[in-house]
């Protein structure tokens, strides 16, 4: 799945191998088009869809008996379930707690499956997209966490999201990079031996 091009991801790979070269830290991207597949809740809002039928035949007095009633049921949880499946709607229908909920849990599942824990200074950091929830967060590894609170990284991730609002993945993606270059600088410089450890390429999910 390719979300950006490959000159984009080119500018992405170039940004994070210039941060890393005067750092010990390591900087992972890992993009998901989505963290779930959302699809009992879409069925579920099609099933009371269709079980509201026989009390719009009461209530409007429609002249269904009870078995046009059945079968416009069946027809109408058929085709709800085909319509809130669709991207464009299907995420309207989840509340945001939920795709929030499922985001960060995935961004945590890639922090440890991308091996941002395994730096021998603990000082990775993952910046994780989750496209179709509009969700971004930074995760750093426990040396950085010493020296930065979680809260110092929410200016980045509130300026990601609004590029990535706007479609502009990449200068999201290159903008909070250099935030993290800004503190891996000051907090974790280059020894003489700084061998890259970890992927600089963007990681699609």
């Amino acid at each position: 799945m390719a979300f950006l091009t490959a000159q984009e991801k080119a500018k992405i790979r170039f940004a994070i191998a210039e941060a890393e070269a005067r750092t010990c830290g390591e900087i992972v991207t890992v993009i998901a088009h989505a963290s779930d597949s959302y699809r009992y809740i879409p069925t579920l809002w099609a099933a009371l869809l269709a079980l509201s039928i026989p009390g719009l035949n009461f209530l409007f007095g429609t002249p269904l008996d009870r078995a046009l009633t059945y079968q416009a049921q069946v027809l109408v949880f058929i085709a709800a379930t085909w319509l809130f499946q669709q991207d464009a709607l299907k995420m309207r229908l989840i509340p945001k707690s939920v795709r929030h909920r499922r985001a960060s849990l995935q961004a945590r599942e890639q922090f440890f499956a991308q091996g941002v824990h395994t730096t021998p200074d603990r000082a990775g950091i993952l910046i994780f997209v989750s496209v179709a929830e509009h969700y971004v967060e930074i995760i750093a590894d426990e040396a950085l966490r010493a020296h930065v609170s979680d809260d110092a990284w929410q200016e980045a991730i509130d300026e990601f999201i609004a590029l990535l609002k706007q479609g502009d993945t990449t200068a999201g993606f290159l903008s909070a990079i250099n935030r993290c270059r800004e503190v891996l600088w000051a907090h974790f410089p280059a020894d003489r031996e700084n061998p890259n450890t970890l992927p600089n390429h963007l990681i699609d999910v």
